[in-house]
């Protein structure tokens, strides 16, 4: 059987990992440059926390898709630096529930202020990379809808 080139380098997961490698590093430069220690990832669990607010360490691992014990190497990082803290959840005081600082806060306004020059690719129109977040964005929903779960710790 032969192979099919042009089929292969249209393949959806090659081009989501390439681009998306192109974009990380870019993002994790400006990340670090903000004084985020781990760049990318302390962005990622940032955003997270933001995003998911008052959800446990456990659910926060599972949304974003790492493994729970290098979540809660990046969680203690951050609190060490004063960008989140960890609250007792009412319901358990056992499980802890991170929030971003007002700290955290403005040093992820930073980062996003610089991720989003890093995503404005030269080649690019802003119409183009909004119709590709749209799509992102339905992608995204479709593949929860289905119940595809996030594996393994790629950030």
């Amino acid at each position: 059987m032969a192979i099919d080139r042009g089929e292969l380098e249209s393949d959806l997961i090659w081009l989501l990992q390439r681009n998306g490698q192109r974009l990380r590093g870019g993002v994790d430069e400006v990340a670090r440059e903000a004084g985020l220690r781990g760049g990318l990832r302390d962005y990622i669990v940032l955003t997270a926390v933001l995003l998911e607010e008052r959800r446990s360490q456990v659910e926060l691992a599972r949304r974003i898709g790492i493994d729970k014990s290098t979540l809660v190497a990046v969680l203690d990082r951050l609190e060490s630096q004063s960008l989140i803290e960890r609250l007792a959840d009412p319901g358990n005081r056992r499980v802890s529930i991170p929030v971003a600082t007002d700290r955290g806060r403005d040093i992820h306004d930073r980062v996003s202020k610089g991720r989003l020059a890093v995503e404005a690719v030269p080649g690019m129109s802003e119409e183009q990379l909004g119709q590709l977040r749209g799509l992102l964005l339905q992608l995204d929903a479709a593949c929860e809808e289905a119940g595809m779960t996030m594996t393994g710790s790629c950030i």
